[in-house]
C-alpha cells in the first residue's frame, strides 16, 4: 500500500505541473478596444492655453453630389457612391482667429475678432498650420495626424456621416437656419451675381464668429456659408462610379474649396457646391481641420 500511495502522490505532482504549465501557456485575454462613438467630442489643447474642439465621425459609404432635381446645382456634381474606411476627428468649427494666432502669433484676417473665422489665408498657410498643430506634444500624445480633409471627407461630415438626410445645405435646407452668406450678412444687391474684388471693397458686411447657426446632426458648424474651407484635393471631375476613400487629382494647381461664404450666393453654399482655385488669399476663405487616429 505504502508504493501505491507513492505512486499516486507522484502521478498527482506530474499532472499538477502539466496544468500549472497549462495555465501559464494560456493566451491573456487582451484588452477590448475603445473606439470612438459617432458625434463624441475631444478637445485638442493648442498653445496658451487655447483648445480646438473635434467632433468623431464614423467610417461608411454615402452619397456624394447632388441629385439632378436639387435647385442651383452645377454639372460637375454628378451623384455617385463614396465609401470612406476610417473613421476621423473633425474641427466643430473652421479655424477661428484665437486658435490660428495661437499658433503663429499672426492674424492676416481682415475682418477682426478673436471668435470669427481666421480668413484671407493662402493654402500653403492652411497646410503650415496644420502641420505646427500636428508638432505639438499634445497632438502626439493623444495618437493623433492633423492634416486638411479630402473634399470626400468634407462632404461626408457636411452631411452628418452615414445615413444622414440629404439635405441642401449642413443641417438643413434653409440656409438662413444654419449659414451666414450674402443675404443675411449684410452685403447688398445679390442679384445672383459672384464674388469680385471690387465687389468686396464696396461691401460693409463681414464673417460671423463661429457656432452662432444652427449644427448640422453630428453637432458641426458654419460648414455651409461664414467662410469657404480649404480641402487638400486638387480639382478632378467625379469618377464615372463608386469610390473608395478618394483624393482628387494627382497633379495639377487647382485646389477644391467647399462650404461657401458670407459672400456668396445660396447655391454656393450648399453641401454639393465645388468651387476651386489656385492658391489664393481673399477675405472669404479659411479652413478647418480633421485629425487621424494613429495606431499605437
Amino acid at each position: 500500500m505504502k508504493k501505491l500511495w507513492i505512486w499516486f502522490a507522484a502521478a498527482a505532482m506530474v499532472c499538477g505541473c502539466k496544468d500549472d504549465e497549462k495555465k501559464e501557456e494560456a493566451p491573456q485575454q487582451q484588452p477590448e478596444e475603445v473606439h470612438p462613438v459617432q458625434g463624441e467630442t475631444i478637445e485638442l489643447e493648442l498653445k496658451y492655453g487655447v483648445k480646438m474642439k473635434m467632433v468623431w465621425v464614423n467610417p461608411g459609404t454615402f452619397k456624394m453630389g447632388s441629385p439632378e432635381s436639387e435647385e442651383g446645382r452645377d454639372d460637375g456634381e454628378t451623384e455617385h457612391l463614396v465609401t470612406l474606411s476610417s473613421g476621423f476627428w473633425i474641427a466643430q468649427t473652421e479655424v477661428s482667429q484665437r486658435e490660428y494666432m495661437a499658433m503663429t502669433e499672426q492674424n492676416p484676417a481682415k475682418r477682426k475678432g478673436a471668435e470669427y473665422p481666421v480668413e484671407n489665408v493662402y493654402y500653403e498657410d492652411a497646410v503650415f498650420y496644420a502641420a505646427l498643430v500636428n508638432a505639438l506634444e499634445t497632438t502626439k500624445a493623444a495618437h493623433l495626424n492633423v492634416r486638411l480633409p479630402t473634399e470626400a471627407e468634407w462632404e461626408y461630415a457636411a452631411r452628418g456621416g452615414a445615413g444622414g438626410a440629404h439635405k441642401a445645405y449642413a443641417g438643413a435646407n434653409t440656409l438662413d437656419d444654419v449659414g451666414w452668406w450674402g443675404a443675411n450678412s449684410g452685403v447688398k444687391k445679390m442679384r445672383g451675381t459672384k464674388v469680385t474684388p471690387e465687389r468686396l471693397k464696396e461691401t460693409s458686411a463681414s464673417t460671423h464668429p463661429v457656432a452662432q447657426k444652427k449644427p448640422n446632426p453630428l453637432g458641426i458648424y458654419d460648414m455651409s456659408g461664414n467662410v469657404r474651407e480649404w480641402t487638400s484635393d486638387l480639382f478632378s471631375d467625379y469618377p464615372a462610379s463608386g469610390a473608395t476613400d478618394p483624393h482628387g487629382a494627382t497633379s495639377g494647381t487647382q485646389r477644391i474649396m467647399r462650404g461657401g461664404s458670407w459672400f456668396d450666393r445660396a447655391e454656393d453654399c450648399r453641401i454639393s457646391a465645388r468651387m476651386w482655385s489656385d492658391s489664393i488669399n481673399e477675405g472669404f476663405i479659411g479652413f478647418r481641420l480633421v485629425a487621424d487616429v494613429i495606431p499605437e
